[in-house]
């Protein structure tokens, strides 16, 4: 009798035991599916976007930008900053191929060209009357900067594919307006 009472007992406690072990599997699925809503929530509030969306007109306002004949796809925008002056960015096309042209006026030499990338080849090149860096993941990513102090202009133009050392440097000096005109 004692031995059925025992077995009997522990029996009930196995079941008591694997019911409450299912609650608690229960309760932590439940918590994982209201943190993963919730993380999705969190997600969709973020940091507003900094970039506002303009025109040819606007950006000319602040800078001179001519674009070469032949682009297409063209977007405009100003981009939030710390700076006095807005940083305006020129999204486009130019023989197929898509370039993103950005000016800041700005007295302090920063790196506006929003790549954060481990590049494989770094060189000096000239843009009119400037020294200019081209950083380049040749055939993939590259971009090309460049100080105008002059003006107080800094400028980048950024290719997210395709990118060589020749394309940068023909681009800039495709885009670049000297602020001294044709004076050295």
């Amino acid at each position: 009798m004692k031995r059925r009472m025992s077995v009997i007992f522990g029996m009930t406690l196995m079941i008591l035991l694997v019911g409450c072990g299912n609650k608690t599997v229960q309760a932590d699925s439940q918590v994982d599916v209201e943190t993963d809503v919730q993380a999705e929530e969190d997600e969709s509030v973020g940091m507003a976007n900094p970039m506002t969306e303009t025109t040819l007109e606007e950006i000319n306002q602040y800078y001179p930008v001519i674009l070469p004949e032949g682009t297409s796809d063209e977007l405009y925008f100003f981009i939030k900053n710390t700076e006095v002056n807005p940083l305006a960015q020129v999204d486009f096309t130019y023989e197929t191929l898509s370039y993103t042209y950005r000016i800041l006026g700005t007295t302090e030499d920063n790196d506006i060209s929003g790549m954060y990338v481990e590049w494989n080849e770094t060189l000096e090149v000239e843009v009119g009357y400037n020294t200019a860096t081209i950083s380049l993941n040749e055939g993939k990513e590259g971009m090309i900067i460049w100080y105008d102090a002059a003006p107080g202009l800094k400028y980048s133009i950024i290719m997210e594919t395709d990118a060589t050392a020749e394309l940068l440097v023909n681009m800039a000096n495709l885009l670049y307006i000297p602020a001294q005109g044709d004076a050295q």
